[in-house]
Parts: structure tokens; sequence; C-alpha cells
């Protein structure tokens, strides 16, 4: 029986033979007591065993070579099939009875090294191949001592395969491999030379290095070594590694659009009925034949082996047979424990079935993968696993899922968490986060760049980061896609420069079409020519993937006709892409190309109405295939334009056009509640509250155009005011409502402060289900419920701004339907304005009559309150698109300002009033429990000391100021008082809304530091500068400190819409908290604080600066 790496064994065969329970079995009765047991580990650091440091070698007892024979062939059995974490619990336990500088402490640090988390890895490769290079330059065993080389080139070897590379540091790793393998050979351990020789063929033939010539060289070479020995294990060994390495090659040399190799049979000639066309049946038999006698050999695993090899080249080329033989080669891997090369099978199983849209087929895969990634237990397992079901999350649209998964990685680690951090930018850009998206690319390229060589990995990430700044910065998107092809390029690989060159010339002519015009310039030919190039790259090809991308590529090719104008041309690509791939059964792919010629269609229809059931029919099949791939992100956009056809259609076909409309009108609800699974999708229960709300923001942005043919639709066409209104809702702050509707479940946060402005503890909601938006019956409901109880008649005048106009939608609950007008402004002339005004710091105080007298030219803003208001109704303001942030309130109705005429509050959407009014603590039971005062924090502000005294005497309680005027402080009030002002700093910043707040002692309380928090006080005041103020963001959500307040649960937050004056906001603050106190509800106080303010004796304080900076923003009571 041949020794093991110089230590002798008769467990040697069992592992030869591949006969891993077995061996199991054999180790356990003689290795030191516990070692052999499998399980999780021990707690402890990676490089450290669970019971302390390793003993001196001398400790081993007499018994300890025969020991360690035992210990180290079940290391290397457990290695063999990809149990490293049982492997490396054993390798902990076995550093208290075996020498580290032995085989039993090398085959150890390897375990420990694969078990070792990403982010620690790189340093346990360099530990490891520091120490077995010292091993191999001092020990004075010849088989340790190529044991060492060995492990030197695996570590090398594992180091390229993390890093992608560089190309030109696979030749010293081979060379290393041909070290150890002369040095086994020259200790008389041929087995494990010709074990070490196939490692270096399998590294030199995968990935992009596909050099099969070279490890053609050394198989043979290995081969003639076995002959010579007479080792039958051996020789079949080599056989069968040479048989299956020509069949790879052949089907390499296919798949690239070469000539299959010459046949490099080593057994006896097959009988062949003919020459090169029988080529793959002559190799198959060899393969046959090399089986057979791997088998004769003992090998139990042979078939199995060769089952599996098959089955992944089938795979690999489209063959659907391959499905069930890649399933039977699972089952005999499963039978002898080879769970790493059973796990590889389901991984490639589940990228077959993603590529042809089996969606059920790629779940059953996902499944079995899932169930063999926790047997094995290992990193590697588990972050190609966490990769699959990341992906998986964001084709079926769980894009919070998808980023959860992939967030929690190490952000510096290399290789794998690489390609996690490309999976999770895929999900943050389709939620809408493309700035998150682009800094974590932009991460992984520069540490790719960084390293010396050239990467691999670097084409992917280019090809990713490339597409997310096409929009922004195609400069910067053509370099990267330039820079892709040039590695693509230099590392031979013909399909990753295919896919930049491809997308290269899709980001061209995107930009030729922003660039269309006088002075333009046409860069058709050259988008052409790169289009040209890339497809000639593909055709050659045959593997599923290139075809894959070979359609894409010409599905690209037939959009870039379609926006120059080339219906001809587009018609032609597109169809090429079709043929492609219904003959691939590429799913997916076919119905995105499906849908671009039903856009093709739709928009050939408006002069040629019979072509809008054909663009359907593109639509609904493209629907279809989405819908068997398990892929739903796309759903609502083909359900959308299934609608225009039907929208448009009925406008064309008389006869048919209320059969059309009301199709129209059910594939846009189809549409909108596909596009609110995918805004609740966005996040997760563990998603952090500020997280979820941006995620469900973005989640918006590519959604207008449904919301608005939803209303145009119903108004326009139908003239139902109240299902108009409905779908102005659903287009309207949906994220603030999701988070409102969140404010009934449990799990508040503590509360904690941490250093920097961000909030400890986890989030205080989980999300919810949609949040319903509210229809003109219960938004009625509630206003008549309102008016019973208080006797107060609230009426909403609620916007609605597009490019063709504005219209304001009045809401009163004695109407029967919600009444529409039209408002006749110019909106351009409007914004031009309120830049040069409101929206510029400073600028309301030095309005003269001039800017006066042009900001009411615009009450027609208000107009129509006139007849559906009486002086003392409240009116709730729900402005939108520009008419956010705007002092609606000052301009006047029947010559008065409307503040001045009607108590006044400001909601986001009819939605969030109906949510206010439904709450049980209102009025003053919301405002109970005590008050709480701060004042000018940072000992700036003289007059809001005075306001915080006088705010204070009027509440009975003391005023907060100076230092003592924390964050702590402010958001312990929030959380314990009923009523808190707050006179001090605001904070305003460009970007999300979320970073916008108040200025503390200690530093500010931005909007994101109140998220998520839940807040007791029913009325919350911050005086201050722009308070107010808000991002406007996608969904008409404006963002900024009034959202989050309400997000915790405050019912109204009253704040300033520009800087405000010192002495007359304190007056104006002060009598509001007058009012208040005296019985008024926040509306009506502000409403008789205004008009006390603008009454002032001498007239000094009736510009609009003094009496109308603060809004009421929420619950009028």
């Amino acid at each position: 029986m041949p020794k093991i790496s110089g230590v002798g064994g008769d467990g040697q065969g069992l592992l030869d033979t591949k006969r891993y329970q077995d061996l199991e079995a054999w180790a356990a009765l003689r290795c030191p007591p516990g070692v052999a047991a499998a399980g999780e580990p021990a707690e402890g650091p990676a490089d450290e065993p669970a019971d302390g440091p390793a003993p001196d070698a001398s400790r081993a007892g007499p018994e300890a070579p025969a020991d360690e024979a035992a210990f180290v062939l079940l290391l290397r059995g457990r290695i063999e099939r990809g149990a490293f974490r049982t492997a490396a619990k054993a390798a902990r336990s076995g550093r208290a009875y075996f020498p580290e500088d032995g085989p039993a402490g090398l085959w150890g640090r390897l375990a420990v090294v694969l078990d070792t988390p990403d982010d620690e890895r790189p340093r346990m490769l360099a530990e490891l191949h520091a120490h077995a290079s010292a091993v191999a330059a001092s020990t004075p065993r010849p088989g340790t001592a190529a044991l060492a080389l060995e492990l030197q080139a695996q570590a090398m070897a594992l180091e390229f395969l993390l890093q992608g590379g560089p190309l030109d540091a696979a030749a010293p790793i081979v060379a290393q491999w041909e070290r150890a393998s002369a040095a086994y050979r020259e200790a008389g351990l041929g087995r494990e030379a010709g074990r070490t020789t196939r490692r270096a063929a399998r590294f030199v033939s995968a990935g992009y290095l596909r050099d099969h010539a070279g490890a053609r060289a050394l198989l043979r070479a290995e081969h003639a070594a076995a002959v010579a020995q007479g080792d039958d294990l051996r020789i079949a060994e080599a056989r069968f590694a040479l048989a299956e390495g020509a069949l790879r090659e052949w089907f390499a040399a296919l798949g690239s659009g070469g000539t299959p190799p010459a046949d490099d049979r080593v057994g006896p000639e097959p009988e062949s009925n003919g020459p090169a066309g029988n080529e793959l049946e002559a190799l198959t038999r060899e393969c046959d034949l090399a089986t057979e006698a791997l088998t004769a050999a003992g090998v139990v695993t042979a078939t199995a082996q060769a089952t599996a090899t098959g089955a992944r080249l089938l795979l690999a080329h489209g063959a659907p047979e391959g499905v069930a033989q890649a399933e039977q080669a699972a089952v005999l891997l499963r039978e002898h424990g080879v769970d790493s090369d059973e796990l590889a099978l389901w991984q490639d199983l589940v990228m077959f079935h993603t590529r042809t849209g089996d969606g059920p087929g790629r779940a059953r895969a996902h499944e079995e993968a899932a169930a063999v990634s926790a047997r094995l237990g290992n990193g590697f397992a588990a972050d190609g696993l966490a990769m699959d079901v990341a992906d998986t999350a964001l084709r079926d649209g769980r894009l919070g899922e998808a980023q959860e998964l992939t967030s929690a990685r190490s952000a510096g680690a290399l290789g794998d968490p690489v390609g996690l951090r490309v999976v999770r930018s895929s999900a943050l850009a389709v939620m809408g986060l493309t700035g998150e998206a682009t800094a974590l690319l932009r991460s992984c390229a520069e540490e790719l760049e960084a390293r010396p060589g050239v990467s691999g990995l670097l084409p992917q990430v280019y090809l990713s980061l490339s597409g997310l700044l096409a929009g922004d910065d195609p400069d910067a998107a053509e370099e990267c896609l330039r820079r892709g092809a040039e590695v693509a390029g230099t590392i031979g690989d013909p399909m990753d420069r295919a896919r930049c060159l491809g997308l290269l010339a899709w980001t061209i002519a995107r930009r030729s079409v922003d660039a269309a015009g006088p002075g333009g310039v046409d860069r058709t030919a050259e988008y052409e020519a790169l289009f040209g190039e890339a497809v000639d790259l593909l055709l050659p090809l045959r593997t599923l993937e290139a075809l894959d991308h070979l359609a894409t590529a010409l599905q690209q090719r037939g959009q870039a006709a379609f926006f120059r104008l080339d219906a001809p041309a587009a018609e032609y690509w597109l169809a090429c892409s079709e043929e492609v791939g219904r003959a691939a059964g590429l799913g997916p792919t076919l119905a995105f190309t499906l849908g671009y010629q039903g856009i093709l269609l739709l928009s050939e229809a408006r002069t040629d109405p019979a072509r809008y059931d054909r663009a359907d029919a593109r639509f609904a099949e493209a629907q279809r295939l989405f819908t068997t791939a398990g892929m739903t992100g796309d759903g609502w956009r083909l359900l959308f334009h299934r609608a225009v056809c039907a929208l448009e259609s009925g406008d064309r076909i008389p006869a048919e056009q209320r059969k059309r409309w009301a199709e129209a009108g059910r594939l846009l609800t189809e549409a909108a509640a596909e596009a609110d699974t995918l805004r609740i999708a966005t996040s997760t229960p563990g998603t952090a509250p500020v997280r979820a709300q941006e995620a469900g923001i973005a989640s918006a942005h590519d959604k207008g155009e449904l919301y608005r043919s939803a209303f145009e639709l119903h108004w326009h066409r139908l003239g139902d005011s109240a299902t108009a209104l409905y779908w102005l809702e659903r287009a309207k702050s949906r994220a603030l409502l999701d988070g409102l509707a969140a404010l009934g479940r449990d799990g508040a946060t503590d509360g904690g402060v941490t250093e920097g402005g961000a909030t400890g503890g986890s989030p205080a909601v989980e999300t919810p289900a949609a949040a319903e938006a509210v229809t003109w019956p219960a938004l009625r409901a509630a206003l008549a419920a309102e008016f019973e109880r208080s006797g107060q008649r609230l009426v909403v005048a609620q916007y609605r701004s597009s490019p063709t106009g504005l219209l304001l939608l009045g809401l009163r609950h004695d109407w029967e339907q919600p009444r529409v007008e039209v408002i006749d402004i110019d909106l351009a002339r409007l914004r031009r304005f309120t830049a040069s005004t409101f929206h510029r710091s400073g600028e309301v105080r030095t309005m003269g009559d001039g800017a006066l007298r042009t900001w009411v030219r615009f009450a027609g803003l208000v107009g129509p309150l006139a007849s559906w208001t009486q002086p003392g109704d409240v009116v709730v303001l729900v402005p939108h698109g520009p008419l956010h942030d705007l002092p609606l309130h000052t301009l006047p109705v029947d010559g008065v300002p409307l503040l001045l005429r009607n108590p006044v509050v400001q909601v986001p959407s009819s939605s969030v009033l109906a949510d206010l009014l439904r709450r049980d603590a209102r009025g003053p039971a919301s405002r109970a429990g005590g008050a709480s005062v701060l004042a000018d924090p940072q000992r700036n502000l003289p007059h809001a000391v005075a306001e915080g005294a006088a705010v204070a005497g009027l509440l009975g309680v003391p005023a907060v100021t100076g230092e003592p005027a924390t964050r702590a402080a402010l958001l312990g009030a929030l959380e314990t008082a009923g009523l808190v002002h707050l006179a001090g700093h605001g904070l305003i910043t460009t970007g999300s809304g979320f970073e916008r707040g108040v200025h503390l002692s200690d530093g500010p309380v931005r909007a994101a530091d109140l998220v998520g928090r839940r807040i007791r006080a029913g009325t919350v005041v911050l005086s201050g500068c722009e308070t107010g103020v808000n991002e406007q963001r996608a969904g008409d959500e404006p963002v900024g400190l009034p959202r989050a307040l309400l997000l915790g649960g405050a019912r109204s937050v009253l704040v300033s819409q520009w800087r405000v004056a010192d002495s007359s906001s304190r007056d104006l603050l002060t009598a509001f908290h007058r009012k208040l106190a005296t019985g008024d509800a926040p509306a009506l106080a502000l409403h008789h604080a205004a008009a006390e303010t603008f009454r002032t004796p001498g007239g000094k304080l009736e510009h609009l600066y003094h009496w109308g900076a603060f809004v009421l923003v929420g619950d009028w009571a």
C-alpha cells in the first residue's frame, strides 16, 4: 500500500477509491478521542484551536505516527468532498496532538483557510504560503517537503481565483505544482505526484485561462509516468482525466466557434462510423471506457463523475437533456458523499433554468443547492448560495431582500465578495438608489485595478458600472466599456469583449438620440461598427450564455435603430434576436425582445390602428414568459404597455371605445398592484427605517406615466372625478403612507443616540403590507365624521400638476363628488418667480411691492376656494409638484390672505389626512403629558432665549437653554412630552432631504435621526429658519423634518418656510401657544396668531414675511 505524504497508513486505499463514508469510520477508530467528530466547530478565532494554542510537537505520544496518518487521511477526505467546516473543526482539535510542521499541521492549516471568513482569507492564505515555504526549506522528510510545495501551489491558486488573476500569475502557479509533483516522484509517492499534476491541469483549463493544450500536455506526461510505474489506479485516473479533458476541450472548441481538437484517446481504438463528424461519439466512447477502467480500479464515484461531467457540458450548451442527466448525477454523488460536486451540479441547474426561464425548475434546483450547502457548511458554498439567493430575490422583485443579503457581506473582501457587491449594486440600481450602486461598483473597479496585472473580474464590473453611468456621465460609461473590452481582449475572452462592445454601441446610440438636432454629431456609423464587431464575436459561440448575450446584442441593435427612427432596421434586428431567443429557449431574454417589438408596433399603431392588437399580443407573450420564469420585476411595465394599447386604440376605434377603455382600466389597476408589491419589497422587517423610506421613495422613479395614464383615463376621458382622485392618491407619497400605516405595529426603538447623528437600536417598526390609497367614499366619510365630532368643516384643496396644466380638486363631506377646476396660470412663470424668491434663502424679507404684486397675480391658485369655503372653514392644502413649499396660504381669497381668512393646514396627500383623522388620540389628548421648551442651543440667538422664556412661561415649564439643550434632550422630549417647542437654528442641506434638521448644542438632529423613533409629542413647533423646507423626491414625496416627525407619530408640526424675523416670529409663536392653551386647535391657533401679528399697530408686520412664515403640517386639531 503506497504511503501518504511520508507517514504511511492502511486507510490510503479508502481515500484513493473515494470511499469517504468508510474513511470517516476508519479514521474515527484511529484518531485521538473527539478529533474525528463531525459537527460545528467550537467558538474561537479562525486561526487558533478551540482549546488554546497548539502545544509543542514533542507532546505527541508513541502512537503519534499512526494516528497522524489516519488524521491526515480524514482531513484530506473532507477537503476533497468540500466539507471544509468539519475539516477545520478536526484541524483545530488536532493541533493538540500533532506537530504543525508535519503533514497533519500542513493539511490542518489548509482546512482552516478554506473555512475562514472572506475578509480574513487573504491574510490566512499568506500565512499558509509562508508556513509551507518554511517547512519545505527545513524538513528532512521528502514526502513532507513535497506536500509543503504542493500546498504553496494551492495557496497561490486560491489567491489567484479569489483576486481574479492577474493572468501572468498563472504560469508561476503551474510551475510550483510541477515542482511539487517532481518532489513527490523523488519521494516515491507516485499517486500524490499524479494528483498534483491533475490539479494543475484543472487549474490551467478552467476559468478565463482556458489553456486546454497546456492541460493536455500535463495529463499526457502524467499518463506516461503512470504507465511506467505500472500502478493500475494511477493509470486509470490519468486516462479518465485525459478523456474528460478531451470532451471538455471539444465542447469548448464548439462553443468558441473553433475546430474541435484531434482525438486524444489513450485506450483501445473504438469503432467509428465516420471521421471528423463522429468525433464527439468517439470522445464519448473513450470517456465510457475510461470510466469503466476507473471503476475496475475500485473508484466508487467514477460513474457519478462521468455522468456529472457530461451533464454540465450539456447544460452549458443549452441541451435540455442535460437536466435529467444532472439530476441523476446528483443522486449518485450524494450516495457517495461527494457534496461539493453535487453542489456544483445544482448551481449549474439553477443557472440553466434561469437562462431558459423555468421558474419552478430554478426553485427546485436552488432548494437542493441550499440543502447541500447546509451539509457542507463552508464559506465558499455559503458565498455561492448567497449570490444565488440575492440574484433570485432581485429577479423576483424582492429588492429589499437582495440588498439585505448582499450588504451583510464584507465590503473589503476579495474574489466572491466583489461578485456579491456587483449583485448588491444591481439591487440598489433597480431600487433607484443609483448613487449607492455606483459608489459600490467604483470601489470594486478601483480595488481590482490597483492589483498588479489584469484581473478577469474587471469586464463584469465595468459592464455593471457603465449601465449606471450612462445616463448622467456617458463619457465615463464609454471609458468603462472601452477598458472592459480591452481587458477582455487581453485575457482572450471573446464573450466579455463582445458584451462590452455591444453595450458601448448601445450607450453611444442612446447618446446620439440626445444629441440629435442641429450641431449634433452623428455617431451612427461608429456604433453600428461596434455592434457588428460584437455580433461577429458572438456568432461562432455556442454556449447558452453566449447565445443569451447574442440575443441581447441583436436586441440592443434593434433598439438603436428604433431610436434613429429606422423602423425597417429595428424590425429586422429585433426579429433576429427573437429567432435566437426562440431557438435557444432563452425565455427571459426573448421576453425582453418581445417587449421591444411591442413598443415598435405601438409607435407604428398611431398611424395604423390595426397594429395595436399585434403589439398587445407581443406584450402578453412577454408577460407570460416572465411569469413562467418567476420574474415579477417587469410585470407592471408590460401591463402598463398593454394598457396604453387599449387606451389609445379606444381613442381611435370609436365602436370599441368603452370596451377598450374598460380593459385599459383593468390593466392599469393590475400594473399599479404590481408596482405596490415592488415598492413594499424594497425593504424587509430588518431594513433600517431610513433605508426603507429611501427605497420606497426611489421605487417611484419610473412609475409616473402609469399613474398619469390612469388619472387621465378617468378624468379626461370618463369624467369620473372620484376615481381620478384615487389615482392621484396612488401616485403620491406612498412611502410616507406605508410608514404611517406601520405606526400601529409594535417595536419602537429605545431612541439611543450615538456619535455623529446616528440612532441606536433596531428599526422601530416593521414594513407592513402596502398601505392603501384613500378612496373618495372613505375620505368623504372621514370628513363627515370629523364634522360631526368637532362641528368644524374641512375643505380639502388638492392640486394636480402636469406638463399640460394645473388642476385643483375640491373635496367636502357634503359634496357627492370631488369638484375639479382648471387653474389657468403660467407654470413656467411661477417656477421662475418662486426660484428667485421663496426658494432663495433670505429673499422673502426683501420682497418689495413689485414682487408682492407679482405673487398676488398667482391668486388663481386658490381662487376656487372663494366659492368652496366660508371664512372659518379649515382649509386643507395638498400641494403637488412645484407647489410644495410655496406659501399658498398667503395668497388672497376674496381679497383676504387665505391664512387670515381661514385656518389652514397642509398635508402631503389626502391619504395621509385620512390616516391622521382616524387616529385615536387627537386634539388636546395628543398634547397631554406635559410640555418641553428648548431654546438657543448654540448661545447665538438672544431672541430665541426670549422666545423660549415667553413660551415656557405660558406653558408653566422651565426653558432648557444653551448647553443643556442637547440632542439627547430634544429626542427625550419628543419621546415623553405631549408638546415640544424648539427655538434655534435650522439645518438646510442638499441631498435626499433626510439630512435636514435642527442644531443642538452638541450637534444637529437630522430627519434621518428621527425616522424609526416613536414620538410621543402630539404637536411639535420648530422655530428656526427654513425648518419646513423639504427636498422634493420621486412619487411627489416631500422629505424633511415634518415627514420624519409625522412618521414617528407626531400629529401636527409647525415649521417655517423661510428665514424668519426674530422678533415677529417670537410674537407670532407666543400668540400661537397662548391660543393653543385656551383651547384652540393648532390650525385655529395659527390662524389667530397670524391675524394678530398682521394687525400689529402701525402696520409694521403686514408684510407676509412676518405673519406667513409658518405652516402647520399634519392634523388641524
